[in-house]
Order: C-alpha cells, then sequence, then structure tokens
C-alpha cells in the first residue's frame, strides 16, 4: 500500500509500530511521514487493520493522507502514456490497476502493460489504449 502525506504537517501513524520484524524489518519502530512524503508497506495485517479502521484511515478521511497510486496516462504512444513506480520490495508485488470511468473505477485489466525490473524494486504501468486514461495502481 502507498501513502502519501498531502498535508503541510508531519503525520504520525502509531498503530504500524507493531508490524513484524519478518515484515517490515522494523520492530517497535513507529512511523513518521513528513509533508509530501510517501512511501510503499507491503499488506501486513497491521498496515490493513490500520487503513481500514485505525489511523491511516483517520487520515485518509481527514483528507490529509493519500491512498495508493493515481496516474493520468496519455494514449499508447504518447509522451506521458507510463509512469515508473519505486517501491524499493524487492519481491515481485501483484500490481492491480483500475481505470477511471466517469465517477467509478473499472477494472483495468487489458488496458496496460505491466513490467517488473530485475530487482524487484520498480514497476513500469503502460497505457495500452488508443485514448488517455487515469489509472489507480495499487500494488499488493
Amino acid at each position: 500500500m502507498k501513502l502519501t502525506n498531502i498535508s503541510s504537517g508531519r503525520i504520525y501513524l502509531q498503530d504500524l509500530k507493531v508490524t513484524h520484524p519478518s515484515q517490515q524489518g522494523r520492530r517497535g519502530e513507529d512511523r513518521y511521514l513528513g509533508p509530501g512524503d510517501s512511501f510503499y508497506l507491503p499488506n501486513t495485517s497491521e498496515v490493513l487493520r490500520s487503513a481500514t479502521g485505525g489511523d491511516i484511515r483517520r487520515f485518509a478521511q481527514q483528507g490529509i493522507l493519500r491512498l495508493e497510486d493515481v496516474h493520468a496516462l496519455d494514449a499508447a504512444g504518447g509522451a506521458n502514456d507510463s509512469v515508473v513506480l519505486t517501491h524499493n520490495l524487492h519481491f515481485p508485488p501483484s500490481v492491480y490497476a483500475l481505470k477511471q470511468v466517469g465517477a467509478t473505477w473499472v477494472d483495468a485489466t487489458g488496458t496496460v502493460d505491466i513490467v517488473h525490473d530485475g530487482g524487484f524494486t520498480t514497476v513500469t504501468v503502460t497505457n495500452t489504449t488508443a485514448g488517455p486514461l487515469t489509472f489507480l495502481i495499487r500494488l499488493l
């Protein structure tokens, strides 16, 4: 899950401090997110619990934290028809893409190409359609 602080203040995610070392590499460490900062977290039970009823959800509802990646991409062959997402997870995450259709989000299967780098630190998502689209991209 990608978290982006869209406020001018520092965000403290206190309910993530119980993340197990095998999942995050840090035990007992509080998570802070400075203004404009973002990072990816693996979808552990702690992260999902926070997103559904904890600090992540509260900050998202207050409009100061954005979840996941949203990118407007040009039509295939355009100057901005792809986006590179740097996650540094060092494993190939599953990629789930939705395309915006009016006020709704629809499964984007068949409208994107997804390429992982050799070290599994980035993923490139490319719009393969003849028209520009906005995508919500979630790394699982």
